[in-house]
């Protein structure tokens, strides 16, 4: 097993690094108990822009990391603009946070 993961109470794993133990740690819930399958078509608005906004809220006070010193378009970031697009296949794009911002992307 990896260092990036530890046990629950329960025996579940959760990560201990990254976004996703940022969600572990912030106990965020599930869009539902009827989880939205896949098909191409977003889920409703509401869903959507529910889920964007309590993962932004985990994500935004989170405090550990720094920007990128290799990069000087990343060193000069502002590290507290947080921010949340998703695009769906027809052009349909929702967004949460500092969506207006411009944001240096690099892969």
């Amino acid at each position: 097993m990896s260092d990036n993961w530890a046990d629950t109470s329960s025996g579940d794993l959760v990560p201990t690094d990254g976004v996703s133990s940022l969600m572990a740690d912030g106990n965020v819930t599930a869009l539902s108990s009827d989880p939205h399958v896949s098909t191409g078509t977003l889920p409703t608005t509401d869903r959507i822009l529910d889920a964007m906004q309590r993962t932004l809220d985990v994500v935004r006070v989170d405090g550990r990391g720094a920007t990128s010193k290799v990069y000087p378009a990343l060193e000069t970031a502002n590290p507290d603009l947080v921010g949340i697009a998703l695009a769906g296949v027809t052009g349909r794009v929702e967004s949460v946070g500092d969506d207006r911002a411009r944001f240096t992307i690099m892969s």
